[in-house]
């Protein structure tokens, strides 16, 4: 869905252009088991970031302004549109889920000039009794993002593209957050992202074969380039992470991100710190590390792709990168032809799945398609 006019920036074309193509695919029937999509998204587009500028007569100092705190109580200050706040409020409503209130100004994700990761990111638990609380939550994030827009960091980085910075425009992401519930805790059993071509390919993998990193939990552990595993979508059994216990144990996963959805006031400590890290025996009691995880049993030198023993626990994937409990690397690969064909230039996306049996105990995912860009 649309909120105002103008454009819609290029993390949201990104992503209403991935559904579109996901709609006209065959790929819905090539899996049977798993739902492919887009999360539900609603676009504040960039006309109500221009309002807002010009209102509340914010442009001088948003160019001038060099301290990024002194700034953000300026955004913080300021009003934002009646209509907006409105809209917003019959959007929250109908809304029971934790959303993601993310940036997609004009450059972001375009293939020569982009500014991806410069601006903020705020994820809401979305769960008060209060829609009032609900909403102002919602639109302080607002807020801190469009203030985000002229930080120190995104300006000299415009600045060094040869682009005037009165040229660039802030659209809003309001974005169903992907993930199940486990007491106060809300993350999907694994997100990733993957790329059609591989800078670093190793062995006889070649670079147009593509490269897929994954990990437990929320995607911050991926975009944030901590441990994760990598794997070429067309020989997913290869593993060179893993080639000796030791290095298993050292470059495994030994903690994951998740939404703490207790927290009643996730504004007050700024972008992200509602994220929280838990160790695996979290993910274990959840009953979602199953899918993933091994073990490395006491006094024994293997690895175990199961549970049911005592030992080391690692996030390894092996149930689906060796043994196809899931066809996540068939997915990946039609996936990133899918976007290359598309585009007509190497792609990436990030994606989040929820894994979990049904009533026949076969296992059933749902795969969504977070974000699709072209490579720089």
């Amino acid at each position: 869905m649309k909120i105002g006019t103008g454009s819609l920036g290029g993390k949201a074309r990104g992503l209403a252009f991935a559904g579109d193509k996901l709609k006209k695919s065959s790929i819905y029937k090539k899996y049977s088991n798993v739902n492919i999509r887009v999360p539900n998204v609603t676009v504040i587009a960039t006309d109500e970031f221009d309002q807002f500028m010009a209102k509340n007569n914010l442009w001088n100092i948003a160019l001038k302004e060099s301290d990024n705190n002194k700034l953000l109580n300026y955004f913080l200050d300021a009003k934002l549109n009646k209509k907006l706040i409105r809209n917003i409020k019959d959007l929250i409503k109908n809304i029971n889920y934790p959303i993601a209130i993310r940036s997609s100004s004009l450059s972001e994700d375009s293939q020569y000039q982009s500014l991806s990761g410069m601006y903020s990111t705020f994820m809401l638990p979305n769960n008060s009794k209060s829609l009032e609380e609900r909403v102002g939550q919602v639109c302080e994030a607002i807020k801190r993002i469009y203030a985000s827009t002229f930080f120190v960091e995104p300006k000299s980085l415009i600045d060094k593209i040869s682009q005037r910075m009165e040229e660039e425009k802030m659209a809003i992401i309001i974005m169903e957050m992907i993930g199940q519930e486990h007491n106060n805790r809300f993350y999907p059993t694994f997100s990733g992202v993957a790329q059609s071509y591989n800078y670093y390919p190793t062995s006889y993998v070649k670079r147009k074969d593509g490269v897929a990193y994954v990990a437990l939990g929320l995607g911050k552990t991926v975009v944030d380039g901590e441990k994760s595993i990598r794997f070429c979508p067309k020989y997913p059994s290869l593993i060179h992470q893993f080639y000796s216990i030791k290095s298993t144990i050292d470059t495994s996963q030994h903690q994951f991100y998740a939404l703490n959805t207790s927290d009643k006031n996730p504004m007050k400590k700024g972008e992200n710190k509602n994220l929280k890290q838990y160790d695996l025996s979290v993910a274990e009691n959840d009953g979602e590390l199953k899918f993933i995880g091994s073990v490395i049993p006491n006094n024994e030198n293997v690895i175990r792709d199961s549970l049911s023993y005592k030992g080391t626990r690692i996030v390894s994937f092996s149930q689906i990168l060796k043994w196809d409990s899931f066809p996540l690397a068939n997915l990946l690969n039609d996936l990133l032809k899918l976007g290359k064909d598309s585009l007509g230039c190497p792609v990436e996306f990030e994606f989040a799945v929820n894994l979990y049996k049904d009533e026949n105990d076969d296992l059933m995912a749902d795969f969504c398609i977070l974000q699709m860009k072209p490579m720089l």
